[in-house]
């Protein structure tokens, strides 16, 4: 991950340790933003990061398989909204 996105998990983590939020629920965050940090390939500037470019990121997921390279891919997505 780029050192923005790094930063502001760090300080999104700060606050949901304070607010209460459990370590799976910080962990998941850390991967999902992790994922859309990949699928733009480095976000320098979160700023930057368009409603476009979300829609992108979210339409991609439902065409992955639901364990990407992985010895156990499965056949299905990770949406159920589409077909095998």
């Amino acid at each position: 991950m780029g050192r923005t996105t790094e930063e502001l998990l760090d300080r999104y983590e700060l606050y949901a340790r304070a607010a209460g939020f459990s370590r799976a629920q910080v962990d998941h965050m850390r991967s999902c933003v992790g994922s859309l940090d990949q699928f733009l390939h480095g976000i320098e500037d979160i700023k930057e990061v368009t409603a476009a470019d979300f829609r992108r990121f979210l339409a991609d997921l439902r065409d992955r398989p639901l364990w990407r390279g992985l010895k156990s891919e499965q056949a299905r997505h990770l949406s159920g909204t589409v077909e095998a």
